[in-house]
């Protein structure tokens, strides 16, 4: 039969007609005549091989009623007939369906391209009326004609409500679909780095159980040693379980302690170069204060040392005579007398004087120079002076101290003022008088 496929037949397999499997099939005992309505019958021969079918299942009641039981092959045949029939006639119907659901369409557009020429129609002469231009047309329709163009219209806003709601619910699906794809991409980033991660920890944990079951760690978590060969004894077989939880909370404090004592490392060297700065610092400044003392005691043992040549303040009368009996000129006191700069009256204590006022110019440039920046602002704002670098503002301002404490420099009084010397205690002192000519020679 065309499109039988014996591979996809249920039904066990003929096997082919051979004297094994045979069944003899003798004549019939009697064999009555033919009907009238009857064909030409086939008669068997006498002696025939045919096939014996196995065994049918047991008949139903139908069957026990008196139908006759049909063969499982003959059944199925029928049953593809009738089902290659049913979805031909299936096929016809559906595609008959969809020409009249085509027409249907069709007869609606039509429809409505007409209910859309006769409203824009209406709406043209509405405008022409109000604006008061061009000719009014006027519609005139029947009751029925009207009702039917306002179903027309609500059929529209209907089916315009209907595409609306369906764009929308679309729009929502493409903008979920955007979201879950966004969350998804997110979701596989962070399982990619949480693998990462795990991978990383794995490697850690490995290196850490590593060094833990090193032979004669240092740590002392697990030490293993070689055992002792021993011929009078037996090895025990010990049997050892792998690292669990308990070691890995173990390598965990391990890990913390060796992070912490590298900290600890850390914080003490800081601490000691700190120190070490310090002792540097304060070596410095030793030197240096050491330094300064040996000047100052140079300073003060040579000013103590030198002799201080006091001028006496006399002159030499024999040759002020000699020159006026030789030139035969009269002395004649005219005036201030001019006095000499070696003959100015001084102190007793000079050179304690000079000691004290250098010593107190090192002192005071000392101070002034740890202010530093700031400390001298402050005071040049006080004293009404100008910042110019620290050594030079530092000077300046002990000048200012030295002269209100002892004077200035060329005051031998000691920032006192001169005193007024009568003409009797420069006559004593041997102050020299000019000599002006007579007006009689």
């Amino acid at each position: 039969m065309p499109g039988y496929i014996s591979r996809e037949c249920p039904q066990p397999r003929r096997t082919p007609l051979t004297g094994v499997n045979a069944t003899v099939v003798n004549a019939p005992l009697l064999t009555l005549p033919a009907t009238a309505t009857a064909a030409t019958a086939y008669v068997p021969p006498a002696l025939t091989m045919a096939y014996a079918p196995p065994p049918m299942a047991p008949a139903y009641a139908s069957e026990a009623a008196g139908y006759s039981q049909r063969t499982g092959y003959w059944r199925q045949t029928l049953d593809r007939c009738a089902a290659f029939a049913d979805n031909a006639e299936a096929g016809r119907a559906r595609v008959k369906e969809e020409k009249e659901k085509e027409k249907k369409t069709k007869e609606e557009q039509k429809e409505r391209k007409k209910f859309e020429r006769r409203i824009g129609e209406k709406i043209d002469s509405k405008f022409a009326t109000m604006c008061g231009g061009g000719p009014v047309a006027t519609v005139v329709g029947k009751t029925s004609c009207q009702s039917r163009e306002d179903d027309d219209l609500s059929r529209l806003r209907r089916e315009n409500e209907e595409y609306r709601k369906k764009s929308s619910k679309e729009n929502e699906l493409k903008m979920g679909r955007d979201v879950d794809h966004e969350i998804l991409f997110g979701l596989k980033s962070e399982i990619s780095l949480l693998r990462k991660e795990k991978q990383q920890s794995m490697e850690e944990t490995q290196i850490w159980r590593n060094e833990a079951l090193r032979p004669d760690n240092k740590r002392g978590t697990i030490s293993l040693t070689t055992l002792e060969c021993c011929d009078r004894e037996r090895t025990r077989q010990r049997v050892v379980e792998s690292p669990s939880k308990d070691l890995r909370e173990e390598i965990k404090k391990m890990r913390d302690t060796e992070y912490c004592t590298l900290r600890g490392v850390e914080a003490l060297k800081q601490k000691k170069a700190d120190a070490k700065a310090k002792e540097i610092e304060v070596e410095r400044r030793k030197r240096e204060a050491k330094v300064e003392v040996t000047k100052l005691k140079e300073q003060v043992d040579k000013l103590t040392t030198e002799v201080v040549v006091v001028p006496t303040g006399g002159t030499n009368l024999k040759e002020k005579l000699e020159e006026v009996a030789a030139s035969g000129q009269k002395t004649v006191r005219r005036g201030r007398p001019r006095l000499k700069s070696g003959r100015t009256p001084r102190r007793e204590n000079w050179a304690e004087h000079a000691n004290e006022h250098f010593v107190f110019l090192q002192e005071e440039r000392r101070k002034l120079r740890a202010l530093k920046k700031f400390g001298l602002e402050a005071i040049c704002l006080q004293e009404g002076i100008k910042y110019i670098m620290i050594e030079a503002t530092a000077n300046a301002l002990v000048e200012m101290t030295a002269n209100t404490r002892f004077g200035k420099q060329g005051d031998a009084t000691g920032g006192k003022g001169k005193e007024p010397l009568s003409s009797r205690e420069v006559e004593k002192d041997g102050v020299e008088v000019e000599d002006v000519p007579s007006d009689f020679a």
